[in-house]
């Protein structure tokens, strides 16, 4: 196997590995509940979890998706979350190689995929993971080779700032709130770790994405359009397109058009 081969495995298990951690914050910070303990448990017969029952992803397909114990039906979203981020480590991997700052994007990376489940689940974007973001954005910037954190800073207000003018804006017009503080949080991060080329990447994709999905979701739910929904997962998706093609918006903008 080839160096790069390894690398990329190394990444995939690594991914995986923080995605069933991932897990344990989707469920446990909206709830107020500690991260590092108790151990997991079956939430129906409160059976702990053994070691070998958490390996990702081969612990819910060896278990068949049901409790060891009482057997009740674990949800199949635990190996996907751990899936998901394997991959989005494996992608990281691919665009930045074996650097701090592929590990600054992952960690980025980890947080977004934390934030958007949560958001999905109970429709709130937890301080606890927004505003310490923020921190670790800026000292990552300032701290990591190729990082500036002038373009953090930069990003934090123009991302924070900016939609906290629209959701005003949006407020006076409509008379009713179009996006929540969290999302206004949840810019400011993004902010911090892309700088704010990626604000603007971030909300076109984000809001694009958010339509097409929202509409499409609201005409097969028959509900109507004052029903709310969560907007940070799309605003996620918006950043990781920056993560990954970062200079995809730069380039159309100063693309030359033919006449």
């Amino acid at each position: 196997m080839s160096p790069e081969a390894v690398f990329y495995v190394f990444s995939f298990l690594i991914g995986i590995s923080i995605g069933s951690f991932l897990n344990v914050v989707i469920y446990r910070v909206p709830e107020g509940m500690s991260i590092v303990s108790p151990p997991s448990r079956c939430p129906k017969c409160g059976v702990q979890l053994k070691w070998y029952w958490n390996v990702p992803l081969i612990g819910w397909l060896a278990l068949r998706g049901k409790c060891a114990k009482c057997r009740v039906p674990i949800s199949p979203r635990y190996p996907l979350v751990e899936l998901l981020t394997g991959l989005i480590a494996v992608g990281i991997a691919y665009t930045y190689g074996p650097t701090l700052w592929a590990l600054f994007m992952f960690v980025f990376a980890a947080a977004l995929v934390a934030i958007t489940f949560i958001d999905i689940d109970h429709m709130i974007i937890p301080n606890v993971i927004s505003i310490p973001g923020v921190a670790v954005g800026l000292v990552g910037q300032a701290l990591i080779p190729g990082g500036d954190v002038v373009q953090g800073l930069l990003g934090v207000l123009i991302g924070g700032g900016g939609l906290l003018a629209v959701a005003g804006l949006y407020y006076l017009i409509r008379r009713v709130e179009g996006m929540g503080l969290g999302d206004v949080k949840l810019l400011a991060m993004i902010g911090a770790f892309t700088g704010p080329m990626a604000i603007l990447q971030t909300i076109l994709v984000g809001s694009l994405f958010g339509s097409v999905i929202g509409i499409a979701w609201l005409a097969l739910t028959k509900k109507d359009d004052q029903t709310p929904i969560p907007f940070g997962p799309f605003l996620a998706f918006g950043a990781l397109t920056y993560v990954y093609f970062p200079d995809v918006l730069l380039s159309w903008l100063t693309a030359d058009i033919p006449y």
